[in-house]
């Protein structure tokens, strides 16, 4: 603080003063390295307003070392002369302080601080002392503000300076984005916070939006201390209120105590966007830690280090940390950041949370609370997140909104090698990565469908327990979800009568998901949806999933897989091995409950599709690089190492960030912000992303491959005769296909067509049958949503995609205006058929469901039009065998297929089909005369245990021969046939 109104009191109580200072009394070290015969330094303009005679001086030396020598002060004229009690040897020295004693309350002794900062060469030879920086009386700091000569920040009196400076409306706009400041030691704030209002602590540097902190602030990794603020009234609540067109780089804020209203962070209360201007801002290498940040009611945006990023604004956090810092609020609430409001994009990059992190009502996030469009990569949240439960008004749907360890809500995401190990609560949408990403229901109406944001997560791991009321999942809560290569083993769980819950995600209207594994529990007591990778689906392309996890539900539709799906979905190559508990009374299935649409059903019971095809939500690395690689400029790519070889986001190979994806020349270079990301911190990034979410991706790659070595089948279960080591077979064939996939791009995009592909034919077909109705566009508030094509997924994403709304009483995605001819899909309440195909799923988990009136191997009911084929299933129906088991589906309805399956589980009903329409297709189903079955069809052909590993028996039936076979027969006694090649392999025309 500005000591010029102390000293005559500092005169006259000096040398009492040393007499008794505490913990500032320092004696002379005989061990002192710098004690030299230069006693005397002259200074001039930077002491300008030092009144003080008695001081002690803090001095760094070259090699970094801090130490103190107490002196005397006389001023002459525009001269100073410190005269110090023990001298300095040769050497150049920085000046940080003075520190002067005052009395405060009568008796305190309290430290005050004079900041210098500049240097002075000495030469105890020469008997010379000669300073080597210039002071700029304009901003009262040592240096010109230019990147090699910044200005210097050597005490908390500096920040005084600097926060002056800034809020003032005839200097703030001499701050620009590149102004360069620097720190130069740790500085202790408790008593400059006391100084500048004893009540409310300290006030922000930029303290309002209209007059923004611009520029670059180097930490230079040391620490602020003792920073204290309450003002539970105010928004823009940090050591910096408002940023725009800043970077802060290398600095610790240690033990905060922040209270605030709206924009609340230890480090930085929100970025600052005025008019339509797009502004960028930068976290870099910065900590927070211990302490706390914290908000009353009715507060929104509360972060460990940022609090909000405004409309339009872009902010890239990059290494940064909270290490045991809570942070609590209302609406949005996150460990580094809380929320991004309309338009907002935020970067996080090789972030880690340690902080218990609350939000009473909606968006609670172990990184993020609540943002519009964000991209991770390499980040991890170790600590307890805890969603909201409360309501503010009106129904419960109006509050507890969005839970998850990385992030508690957004718009559109991508979410790339990122793992969780904290604790999840909440009420809707919790997830151990991602809570919710929901936009709202159809035209605002509370009976309408729930329309849902896009998320990406790839390479993604949670290992804690997940719970919520409803829409509850191991990865990802509720979202248009596209998934591949993420693994559970949390404990998932949900309360709400007629909750939604899976392994992976709970509520999804479109669910793109690619080699996931889940072995995580899956509990509820009254769901109507639940499964052990997917609860609910309005719109499914699954391959290659795996389930080991149990499900203990008592649940209206549950599958090992998927408890309900819509009607335009494909599963092929996936498995379930996970033992089903189901107490329900409708549908349970060791891959589905049920499959399809009786149109019986409400808008409220389902969710709505907001994408018009799913392949752009996952099938994002063949389309979308084709797309996006032609809008790199050679200037981007040329800008940094970082960004080099970062061309494809499922090269399973690439561990790190895929910035074209995103096209990262247009939101990152377009707004400036590489101007303030030097060279050398985009080699530090490269390094750290390629060192965590490097490390995140093996451990992902790990924990899958543990988790498949460590499975084997009960032989209890199995039926006498049946070896239940083929299923190892199995598990290698899995993981064939998966590399398959992996390999290149040509196999990402055959994979993509043929699913595709499989779907589009079953509409054609059932198009020859019936007429179906057409797809339609929706706009919602004025405003359409999603996008039809790959090129404008993209454009959305870059010019700002769905968004995050930040108001009195709620957090959410709404709907905007993205750009282009833009469309809703309404499979969920529009599309009047059943293009549901079911292939190559293997199911060898126990199915108990008691109660159930459809429950089976397979699929439980297969609504009209469902096909099942080449399926295998190898579990037992327990522990009676009840009426209506099949052991491929309980019923099928008409039109449906049922074809070249294999069914060997024991203690069903029927082997293949316990009940159906006369109209159904039926051919080349095969089961074992070794189990127990009550009734057949006469459509099954029986097949003795020497039956099951000849191959020759199988040649007519099933496809066990040429290029691509679809199953594999081994020559093995109590061996049985299992899928070989998946059908999505077959080369495209």
């Amino acid at each position: 603080m500005r000591t010029s109104n102390l000293h005559f009191l500092i005169i006259t109580l000096a040398c009492i003063l040393f007499a008794c200072k505490d913990n500032n009394d320092i004696e002379p070290d005989a061990n002192d390295a710098f004690v030299g015969s230069q006693r005397l330094i002259t200074l001039s303009s930077e002491m300008d307003k030092f009144s003080g005679t008695d001081f002690e001086c803090v001095i760094k030396a070259e090699d970094g070392t801090i130490f103190r020598r107490r002196g005397n002060h006389m001023r002459s004229g525009n001269t100073s002369l410190l005269t110090l009690d023990t001298g300095l040897r040769t050497g150049t020295y920085r000046l940080l302080a003075l520190e002067v004693p005052t009395i405060e309350n009568g008796t305190d002794t309290v430290w005050t601080d004079y900041g210098l900062g500049c240097r002075v060469r000495i030469s105890a030879e020469n008997h010379s002392a000669t300073v080597l920086d210039t002071f700029n009386s304009e901003f009262e700091l040592v240096g010109d503000g230019s990147e090699t000569n910044p200005f210097i920040i050597s005490s908390a009196e500096h920040l005084w300076r600097l926060r002056d400076f800034t809020n003032s409306d005839e200097n703030n706009t001499k701050l620009t984005g590149k102004t360069h400041f620097r720190q130069e030691c740790d500085l202790r704030m408790r008593d400059i916070c006391t100084s500048s209002d004893r009540k409310f602590g300290w006030l922000p540097i930029g303290s309002i939006p209209e007059n923004p902190f611009r520029g670059i602030y180097d930490g230079n990794g040391y620490k602020i201390t003792g920073l204290w603020i309450h003002r539970p009234n105010s928004p823009g609540i940090g050591l910096f209120g408002f940023i725009d067109q800043a970077k802060i780089s290398n600095l610790t804020v240690q033990n905060p105590d922040i209270e605030g209203n709206y924009a609340v962070g230890a480090l930085v209360g929100g970025t600052s966007a005025p008019g339509d201007k797009r502004g960028s801002s930068a976290l870099h290498g910065c900590t927070v830690e211990g302490g706390s940040v914290s908000a009353p009611t009715g507060s929104v945006a509360v972060g460990g280090l940022i609090g909000v990023v405004d409309r339009k604004g872009f902010l890239s956090v990059d290494s940064c940390y909270n290490n045991n810092t809570r942070v609590s609020g209302d609406y949005a609430v996150g460990g580094l950041v809380g929320a991004g409001t309309l338009y907002s994009t935020i970067n996080a990059l090789a972030c880690n949370n340690h902080g218990r992190i609350t939000a009473r009502y909606s968006g609670a996030g172990g990184i993020v609370g609540s943002v519009d469009s964000l991209f991770v990569s390499g980040c991890r949240n170790m600590s307890a997140i805890t969603g909201g439960t409360a309501v503010m008004s009106g129904t419960t749907d109006n509050g507890g909104i969005g839970a998850g360890g990385i992030a508690g809500g957004t718009g559109v995401a991508f979410i790339y090698s990122s793992f969780n190990e904290g604790k999840i609560e909440g009420a809707i949408g919790v997830g151990g990565i991602i809570g919710s990403t929901r936009i709202g229901k159809a035209g605002g109406n509370l009976g309408g469908e729930l329309l849902y944001n896009n998320v990406l997560a790839k390479d993604c791991g949670n290992v804690a327990a997940v719970s919520g009321r409803t829409s509850v999942g191991g990865i990802c809560g509720e979202a248009q979800f596209g998934g591949y290569e993420v693994v559970n083993t949390g404990a998932v769980s949900a309360t709400d009568n007629q909750s939604t819950l899976g392994g992976i995600v709970g509520n999804t209207s479109i669910a793109v998901i690619y080699n996931v594994v889940n072995q995580g529990t899956v509990t509820a007591a009254k769901a109507e949806s639940a499964g052990g990778i997917v609860g609910k689906t309005s719109f499914g392309a699954l391959f290659g999933c795996q389930n080991f996890g149990t499900l203990n539900v008592t649940s209206t539709y549950t599958g090992g897989i998927a408890g309900w799906v819509g009607n335009y979905t494909v599963a092929n190559y996936c498995f379930n091995g996970g033992t089903i508990n189901d107490s329900g009374n409708r549908s349970t299935g060791g891959i589905i409950g049920e499959a399809g649409d009786a149109r019986e059903w409400t808008g409220m019971d389902i969710a709505g599709c907001v994408v018009g095809a799913a392949e752009i939500v996952m099938g994002i690395a063949g389309p979308a690089i084709s797309v996006i690689g032609k809008t790199l400029t050679d200037g981007v790519m040329k800008g940094s190492k970082a960004f080099e070889g970062f061309l494809h986001v499922l090269h399973i190979g690439e561990a790190t960030i895929d910035w074209s994806l995103i096209a990262y020349d247009q939101i990152v270079y377009g707004i400036g912000i590489y101007g303030i990301i030097t060279e050398k911190e985009l080699d530090e990034i490269q390094t750290n992303l390629e060192a965590t979410a490097g490390g995140i991706s093996s451990e992902v790659k790990s924990r899958i491959q543990a988790i498949q070595a460590g499975y084997s089948v009960d032989a209890s279960s199995l039926p006498p005769g049946i070896d239940g080591s083929t299923i190892s077979s199995y598990i290698n064939n899995h993981n064939t296909v998966m590399k398959f996939f992996e390999a290149s791009d040509v196999n990402n995009s055959t994979v993509y067509y043929n699913m595709n592909r499989t779907r589009e034919d079953r509409v054609k077909h059932i198009e020859s049958q019936r007429e179906v109705t057409e797809i339609i566009t929706k706009s919602i508030a004025g405003a359409c949503i999603a996008v039809g094509t790959v090129a404008a997924v993209v454009s959305a994403f870059a010019t700002g995609g769905s968004t995050l709304a930040i108001a009195a009483g709620i957090i959410g995605p709404v709907a905007t205006v993205i750009g282009g001819a833009n469309a809703i899909f309404e499979c969920a309440t529009n599309f009047t058929v059943n293009a549901i195909v079911v292939k190559q799923c293997t199911n060898v988990g126990t199915v108990n469901a008691p109660s159930a009136d459809y429950p089976a191997g397979i699929i439980g009911y297969m609504q009209q039009y469902c096909m099942a084929t080449d399926c295998l299933n190898a579990g037992k129906f327990g522990p009676t065998n009840k009426k209506h088991s099949g052991g491929i589906t309980s019923y099928a309805s008409a039109e449906s297929v049922v074809e070249r399956n294999v069914s060997i589980g024991t203690n069903w009903h029927s082997p293949i089909v316990a009940s159906s329409k006369s109209s159904f297709s039926h051919d080349g189903n095969i089961y074992y005369i070794g189990s127990s079955f009550d009734i057949y069809g006469g459509y099954e052909t029986g097949a003795t245990l020497n039956d099951l590993h000849n191959k020759a028996f199988f040649k007519v039936l099933l496809n066990t021969d040429g290029a691509m076979p679809l199953w594999q027969v081994a020559d093995k006694q109590g061996s049985f046939p299992i899928p070989y090649h998946s059908e999505m392999e077959t080369p495209m025309n």
